[in-house]
């Protein structure tokens, strides 16, 4: 991620530094929510206004090779081991919204997949 973290602002950052959080979920700039293994819990948005939010959104998206703008207001793309999936508010929603999936990287040892049926 140090290729984008002079992008990311630090209160955003501070939400990732727990290891069980996994999904972070953001509702225009006054709904915050994480997710640690136990469904969705609120949490302080490190944004000030939807208009912060939709910068953010729009850098960062550009930085990952992705378009994101009002002619095209959805995008998906990949930041190091987390995934985004993020909407500008031009006719599709009233605010921006985001979502950020990090994926945990864990072994997962052949013996178990067999136990487990996979």
């Amino acid at each position: 991620m140090t290729k984008f973290a002079r992008l990311f602002p630090a209160a955003l950052e501070r939400l990732f530094e727990n290891p069980r959080v996994t999904d972070l979920l953001l509702d225009g700039f006054e709904n915050t929510f994480i997710d640690c293994g136990n469904g969705l819990e609120r949490a302080e948005n490190p944004f000030g206004s939807d208009g912060e939010l939709a910068a953010f959104i729009s850098d960062l998206a550009f930085e990952a090779g992705s378009r994101i703008d009002i002619a095209k207001p959805m995008a998906d793309f990949m930041v190091g081991s987390r995934r985004f999936h993020a909407v500008l508010g031009h006719g599709i929603s009233p605010n921006p919204q985001l979502s950020i999936i990090r994926h945990v990287e864990q072994v997962v040892r052949l013996d178990h997949l067999v136990e487990v049926k996979m």
